[in-house]
């Protein structure tokens, strides 16, 4: 084991290649399903009758007679090809499609395999002799999904619909922007229209798609997003943070997507361009009662997305978030469809009346007065969330430092609490080192006071993180 390392595909991933998670923790023993290849016999149909056992890894055996296997404790998060043999989970094999169903040639089947691994995930597996020679071309749309699902869209080797064995080692992860108005609208949609499938342009880790999955469990939910493993992105990492370590290379996309949607049978994942995604929705003939936007910020390019939409399906509801990002867009939708405003979000529709909004509206605009109030004697009887946003807008005033420490005691409320209002649900501690730029001086004044008050717990909030983490930059960019 000591001897295999992580190839990347893309060359330039060194400090990546070397700390990104390459193990999945197992506290049993692994589920193991062996393989061995044989001409005869199509090696997808193989691998499909191995998913009855539910198994946790494939160890896929090119060499028949082999009997010296690694003795893995934990599951690959990335497949492992040493000897001739590939050791492989089930969600890796699902993401490349598996095997190709038209090579015939033994040698090349196996090129051809490494190279969707490369390709789709990013990474392999191997001993340190191991050389990458990619390869001019590989058809990933003939695999084991043609076998699987025969004519029906899941055919396509980019659409996924995970069963939940395939999650079970799969770290989870809380992140993601979904503010309450978002929340309301969505209610708003299903409690007053009916509504069979929904469609989500941009779905990151899946926190708002778990939200339409909850609402409605027996519906279908397609998730368009490029679900890009991070060793297949551009950026290179030139310097290792704490963050690195502890959420951005420790969480990878597509895996966890699912695995935070497993209980929910009926999620689709599709890894696709969400600007093209309309016109592939129109050649599947799928149709679509509710659209989640939330990937696009620019107007000019939104606007031509929301028409596009509203040409293929005038029947349908939009709900488009980042609506505190957007003018030209707005303004546009406003005239031209039935337009309602929520402050961080918006519902858009064509031919289909929108009706019902009293109720709604009230509640946005009573959740903004809430969350913005800076009466004292009032936050005093809200929920705590309030009262340590009431704290947070004190402290961005620089209202004085005894002062605030009074007002956190009157409220009753501990500075390690967690709370919607601050970035990825973090605490006080952790929003006053984060935001330190504006006025460090202040800020860890505050900081060091309330630490010898409640002390620091060493919370972590949704990107794993720490307060005094956070001391190694701040957040501007999150």
């Amino acid at each position: 084991m000591e001897n295999l390392v992580l190839h990347t595909f893309n060359k330039k991933k060194i400090l990546e290649a070397l700390y990104i998670k390459k193990y999945n923790k197992v506290e049993d023993i692994i589920k193991k399903e062996f393989i061995y290849y044989d001409k005869k016999n199509n090696i997808n149909e193989e691998i499909i009758k191995s998913y009855d056992k539910e198994p946790d890894l494939l160890i896929i055996d090119f060499e028949k007679s082999k009997d010296d296997y690694l003795d893995l404790e934990d599951i690959p998060v990335y497949p492992i090809f040493y000897k001739n043999v590939f050791y492989i989970s089930p969600i890796c094999v699902q993401q490349i499609n598996g095997f190709s169903n038209c090579v015939k040639n033994t040698n090349y089947l196996i090129i051809d395999f490494i190279e969707r691994i490369f390709q789709v995930l990013g990474g392999l597996i191997s001993d340190k002799d191991f050389i990458y020679k990619p390869i001019d071309y590989i058809d990933l749309s003939s695999g084991i999904k043609n076998l699987m699902y025969k004519d029906d869209v899941q055919s396509e080797w980019f659409v996924n619909n995970i069963p939940e064995f395939m999650t079970k080692y799969i770290s989870s992860v809380k992140s993601g922007w979904f503010a309450n108005n978002n929340r309301y609208a969505i209610d708003w949609v299903f409690e007053n229209y009916k509504i069979n499938t929904t469609m989500e342009l941009g779905s990151y880790y899946g926190k708002s798609s778990k939200y339409f999955a909850e609402k409605n469990p027996n519906g279908k939910l397609y998730c368009f997003d490029e679900f890009k493993n991070l060793l297949m992105t551009d950026f290179v990492i030139d310097k290792i943070s704490v963050i690195d370590k502890k959420y951005f290379l420790k969480y990878i996309k597509f895996e966890s997507f699912h695995k935070n949607l497993s209980n929910y049978p009926n999620v689709f994942s599709i890894k696709y361009n969400c600007f093209n995604s309309i016109k592939w929705l129109v050649s599947k003939k799928i149709n679509i009662d509710l659209i989640y936007i939330d990937f696009c910020k620019k107007d000019r390019l939104l606007i031509k997305l929301v028409d596009t939409i509203f040409y293929y399906y005038p029947h349908i509801i939009i709900i488009g978030d980042d609506a505190v990002f957007l003018n030209e867009s707005l303004r546009y939708f406003k005239k031209k469809y039935n337009f309602v405003l929520l402050r961080t979000c918006y519902i858009c529709t064509f031919k289909k009346k929108i009706a019902n909004t009293k109720e709604l509206l009230k509640k946005s605009n009573n959740e903004y007065y809430k969350s913005n109030l800076m009466n004292f004697s009032k936050i005093k009887h809200l929920e705590e969330k309030y009262k340590i946003n009431y704290i947070k807008n004190l402290i961005t005033s620089s209202c004085d430092v005894n002062n605030i420490i009074e007002k956190i005691k009157i409220l009753g409320i501990n500075p390690n609490t967690k709370c919607i209002f601050l970035n990825q649900n973090s605490n006080i501690f952790h929003f006053l080192i984060y935001s330190r730029s504006e006025n460090e001086s202040y800020y860890l004044k505050l900081y060091n006071k309330l630490n010898e008050i409640f002390k620091d717990e060493n919370v972590k909030n949704n990107f794993n993180l720490i307060p005094k983490d956070y001391l190694e930059f701040t957040t501007n960019f999150f």
